[in-house]
């Protein structure tokens, strides 16, 4: 609908919606009317749209809860659609992830690989505890820095938003840990 109108581009649309409600914060009254942007396209959206609106969708609930009691049957659709698609994409356990998760089954904590946030991303949950341990890898900092990027803090506001407590493990840390002992204290 929005293509014919030619008023925004849906994927600049859906950047920008995530960009306001999960990173930067917005008025309920502006993420409202962007959701009602979106939702007019909802059926003419990528995978990678859906991917990018899921954390978005799940923070708008906790951040704009007034607006979330408000919105449209239309926009709870619509936010329902984008939280719960199925997205066909393949993901992956790293192998310093896998070096994490090796180290908790040694230390006989139960842990699951679910991607809780973005279904490319998979998290290692502690089912005991509703804890996540977020293993935060280089792509996870800005190039030559230890300062996390946007998104990596974005994966785990909506970790936090969603009630888990997260426990990030920086690669540079991970990999000052020689022993196995190291690691496990």
């Amino acid at each position: 609908y929005l293509q014919e109108l030619d008023v925004f581009d849906v994927q600049a649309l859906v950047l920008l919606f995530r960009s306001l409600i999960v990173l930067v914060g917005t008025t309920d009254e502006v993420a409202e009317k962007m959701l009602t942007l979106l939702q007019w396209s909802k059926d003419e959206m990528s995978d990678y749209q859906k991917r990018v609106l899921k954390p978005s969708s799940l923070a708008f609930r906790h951040l704009h809860p007034q607006a979330w009691r408000k919105l449209s049957r239309e926009n709870r659709e619509a936010l329902h659609i984008f939280q719960n698609a199925q997205v066909d994409v393949k993901t992956f356990e790293s192998r310093w992830m896998a070096e994490v998760r090796r180290t908790l089954r040694k230390m006989d904590i139960k842990a699951e690989l679910k991607p809780l946030v973005d279904d490319q991303v998979l998290d290692i949950w502690l089912p005991v505890s509703k804890a996540v341990v977020c293993p935060i890898g280089p792509y996870g900092y800005y190039a030559g820095t230890t300062q996390r990027t946007a998104y990596s803090k974005m994966h785990q506001k909506v970790l936090e938003l969603e009630g888990h407590v997260c426990i990030p493990v920086p690669y540079f840390e991970w990999a000052e840990l020689k022993t196995d002992e190291d690691k496990m204290v």
